[in-house]
């Protein structure tokens, strides 16, 4: 499974709305006071937590005696010399318990005293409330983690960041919506299966009323009632709107302080819980993400040399253009053994395609295996380098939808093209279709990936793109095949229709018929080639190997797994699976 790197900061792109003005430089947002996620992967010693009124946290580096002894009740005391309610020892009226892993470093290194670190978390259910402004003692009997623990807590409800509290710490536009959450998941209160999962409640349900206060004189300037997510799926059947959600373990409640149109920075305050990391809200309250994930975008292109101005001091800057021999057509005639052993061809069978055979492979119309088609461009997929139709297809379709839909139309993104009076995002567009065009043949049918070359004995490229001999800093000797055009995989449906439907959409924008109107003509004509060998060489039906999302047939064995973790089939009857690609191409062509 690949990590899709650009295509996760494509994606994010979609969460930047409305209209979001030119990049510049903002300070950065502080919340003044302590993160526990900051620290936690370098924490040596026990420490509480104030999860809210109801809950104390109580988190170990150690593992427990056991679990069931982590949630024996008896190994619990709260007491108080403020709080007449806990004047003596108290015991919890329940515990849960949870783990995690708090630090695992990419590699083993001298720098990392303990390599793999775990937290060990449980959650105290209180009788009552604790009191904004007293101290409390929490004691663990030795009987739980092995040696007797004492904790203090202090409650100050007023200066005390809660982060079961859910804000954008980016912030939030001006004119768009402004929404936070509450929830969290504390663990199982049982050791053994069936777990009894237990979610973080609201102290005041619905009844209470959350504030949206500056963050620095602590002034009210909103005031709303928390809403409660209905889960479609609980833990308990049938569903319960009262149990926690089926894939979380959480009951979540919205905050929605939309209404909001003052600009400043804030911060959320839940009665019984604390505040939330402070944030802003202005016009350019999103602009920093912005400029952020263009740098990434950039950061993944391929056949060009990346820039430190634009990528230090986080990325990976690259001297020299990448991948310039992109790429050669994969032979059919045998079909290699490296392929048919990652990809093995089903059976020929009626209903598996509607075309004769290519040499008994059942493949598409192919040019002769080892002919040069230029591919450069696009970006790369994630660390193996290399370039798929379908993920670049999506990626043309969701910076479309934030350069015309959400307005993304700057020209002063920290990117080469800035300041040249194109929108930015428009030609870091261009720059994948680029790609694409290269990947389409003279019949309309359109190549799937561009990957190494394999026979060189990389399936995944394991080592840094290389481009001219001498100039590049990736250790390989001039003459070693991994320099050479890298392998572009047969033509298939999925990435046909894909293509299609990019280019369509492209073709059809009004921000391309103005910069680039000859190309936009250009786009349409491939886009109308493509659709016609679908519907022509390819009809509905013809052989689809190359997909995402899909595992076959559903077994017995996989029938009889929890819903969450079904692998659901969406094989058609006809063995095709590009029905949803050939729809997004349709409507964008008519």
């Amino acid at each position: 499974m690949l990590t899709l790197t650009w295509l996760t900061l494509a994606t994010s792109l979609l969460f930047i709305y409305g209209r979001i003005t030119a990049f510049g430089g903002t300070p950065p947002i502080e919340t003044p006071w302590v993160t526990m996620e900051v620290t936690d992967k370098d924490r040596v010693y026990p420490w509480v937590t104030y999860e809210s009124c109801l809950v104390a946290g109580l988190h170990f580096t150690a593992a427990p005696t056991s679990v069931s002894d982590a949630l024996g009740l008896e190994n619990y005391r709260i007491r108080s010399d403020q709080d007449p309610s806990y004047a003596n020892a108290t015991m919890p009226l329940s515990v849960s318990y949870r783990s995690r892993v708090m630090f695992a470093p990419l590699s083993v290194s001298p720098n990392y005293r303990n390599p793999l670190r775990f937290g060990r978390h449980v959650f105290l259910q209180l009788p009552t409330p604790l009191r904004d402004g007293m101290s409390y003692n929490i004691t663990v009997m030795a009987a739980a983690f092995g040696n007797e623990t004492s904790f203090n807590l202090t409650v100050n409800e007023r200066a005390e960041l809660n982060t079961n509290i859910r804000v954008n710490q980016v912030g939030y536009s001006l004119s768009g919506p402004k929404l936070g959450y509450v929830g969290s998941w504390l663990g199982s209160s049982t050791a053994t299966s069936p777990y009894m999962h237990v979610a973080l409640q609201l102290p005041y349900g619905n009844a209470s009323n959350f504030t949206v206060q500056d963050a620095a004189t602590g002034a009210i300037v909103f005031t709303g009632t928390p809403r409660l997510f209905i889960p479609v799926a609980t833990t308990t059947k049938p569903t319960s709107p009262d149990s926690p959600d089926l894939y979380t373990g959480q009951r979540v409640w919205q905050l929605d302080f939309s209404s909001l149109s003052v600009p400043g920075r804030y911060v959320l305050r839940v009665p019984g819980m604390g505040l939330s990391h402070a944030f802003r809200v202005a016009t350019d309250a999103l602009r920093p993400a912005l400029g952020t994930l263009a740098r990434g975008t950039y950061g993944q292109r391929c056949g060009v040399a990346l820039s430190w101005r634009y990528l230090g001091p986080w990325g990976a800057t690259r001297p020299e253009a990448c991948h310039m021999p992109d790429a050669e057509v994969m032979p059919l005639d045998p079909v290699p053994a490296w392929f048919t052993s990652r990809l093995p061809l089903p059976n020929p069978t009626p209903n598996l395609t509607t075309l004769p055979p290519v040499n008994g492979s059942y493949f598409l119309p192919s040019l002769p295996g080892g002919s040069r088609i230029v591919t450069v461009g696009g970006h790369h997929d994630a660390g193996d380098y290399g370039k798929y139709t379908v993920s670049s297809g999506l990626m043309v379709g969701w910076l479309m939808i934030a350069l015309e839909v959400m307005g993304a139309d700057q020209d002063d993104l920290p990117l080469p093209e800035a300041g040249d009076g194109v929108p930015d995002i428009l030609q870091e567009v261009e720059w994948e279709l680029q790609f694409l065009e290269g990947m389409q043949d003279a019949d309309g049918g359109v190549y799937c990936v561009v990957k190494p070359n394999t026979t060189a004995g990389d399936y995944y490229e394991g080592t840094l793109p290389c481009g001219t001999p001498g100039l590049d800093s990736c250790n390989l000797a001039a003459d070693s095949p991994r320099r050479g055009p890298r392998i572009a995989w047969p033509k298939d449906t999925t990435c046909t229709a894909q293509f299609a439907a990019a280019m369509a959409r492209v073709a059809r924008s009004p921000l391309f018929r103005r910069f680039r109107p000859a190309a936009a003509e250009r786009y349409l004509t491939r886009a109308r080639a493509a659709w016609d060998f679908l519907t022509g060489v390819a009809p509905f039906g013809a052989l689809c190997y190359h997909h995402y999302g899909c595992l076959g047939l559903v077994t017995a064995a996989e029938a009889v797994r929890p819903a969450y973790e079904h692998a659901y089939n969406c094989y058609d009857p006809q063995g095709d699976q590009s029905a949803d690609e050939r729809l997004w191409a349709a409507v964008e062509l008519y």
